[in-house]
């Protein structure tokens, strides 16, 4: 049994493609007279699964003529929290390859006067609103931020409410595709780009400091300002929430009792507090915010 027309053998839709784009061997695919090779797009927003928002904005990527591979990095970050947004971002840099794309949109400003930038950094470009979402990007020195013409490259906005798949996708399908760069998305802008304060660990004295929750994960994980490299080399350390004592400096979940708190460098390399079995967040309890004391102990055991 042969499949479809339009389909192939492994019955995935074929997306129309642009005037003038062939796609050829090995996802490579054919403008005119010259062949890029498609780049992996990224997706992270505030849309859920639960609503057709995620995925259509995927729809319009392919509807552009992109071939590639698509990765949700999340789309569980609470509604219009930038900051969660901009946190998660920072703690997938590391790991993301040379060559992404990623379309990124937590937009509470949706359809104000509020900026659409594509940013690059090295080889990987970023889409998102001008709203601090890019912060982790943007202090780590671009190459080059563009605000979005959409004019210019010829994108209808259909909708003031949804700038994700009307905007935000296409771009960075084109871009992920070879069809167009960072740099002929649009104009500098007139503007600098927002960036976010994010929380600092306050210094109270040499022996103790005072860290914030950052986010809650899904675990009720609570993870703070503190990164690995920040701690105090050499120093054993205790940590305290509202008073109590949630012990020292462990490697993981299981080095604490079963329903007790347990202070980890978590895989992104923040220090988090969780409970073995359970959640910081409804059992200590934590939210995005809370203070953490870190309190010298002596020497640390290598």
């Amino acid at each position: 049994m042969s499949a479809p027309v339009g389909w192939n053998c492994l019955f995935s839709p074929t997306p129309p493609l642009p005037p003038g784009v062939v796609v050829g061997s090995g996802g490579a695919a054919s403008f005119g007279r010259w062949d890029v090779q498609e780049r992996p797009l990224f997706f992270l927003s505030d849309f859920g699964t639960a609503d057709p928002y995620a995925g259509l904005m995927k729809a319009r990527a392919l509807a552009e003529g992109f071939a590639g591979p698509m990765v949700d990095l999340s789309h569980g970050v609470p509604p219009q929290d930038v900051l969660r947004g901009a946190a998660i971002l920072e703690d997938c840099l590391p790991w993301l390859p040379a060559r992404a794309v990623v379309c990124a949109v937590v937009d509470p400003g949706v359809g104000s006067r509020r900026a659409a930038l594509a940013v690059s950094a090295g080889e990987r470009v970023f889409v998102a609103p001008d709203n601090g979402l890019l912060t982790p990007v943007l202090q780590a020195g671009p190459d080059c931020v563009r605000e979005i013409d959409t004019a210019a490259l010829g994108l209808e906005v259909i909708s003031a409410t949804f700038h994700g798949r009307d905007v935000f996708a296409p771009v960075a399908a084109r871009i992920a595709s070879g069809r167009l760069s960072a740099e002929e998305a649009g104009p500098a802008p007139e503007n600098q780009p927002v960036l976010l304060d994010f929380p600092a660990v306050s210094k109270v004295n040499e022996e103790e400091w005072v860290l914030a929750v950052l986010y809650v994960d899904g675990f009720g994980n609570a993870a703070t300002n503190l990164r690995r490299e920040a701690l105090p080399p050499g120093r054993a350390v205790e940590f305290f929430a509202d008073g109590r004592l949630l012990g020292s400096l462990q490697r993981t979940y299981a080095d604490a009792a079963e329903g007790e708190p347990v202070v980890y460098v978590n895989s992104f390399g923040r220090v988090e507090v969780a409970v073995r079995g359970g959640s910081a967040a409804e059992r200590l309890p934590l939210r995005p915010g809370a203070a953490i004391v870190m309190k010298t102990a002596g020497r640390r055991e290598e």
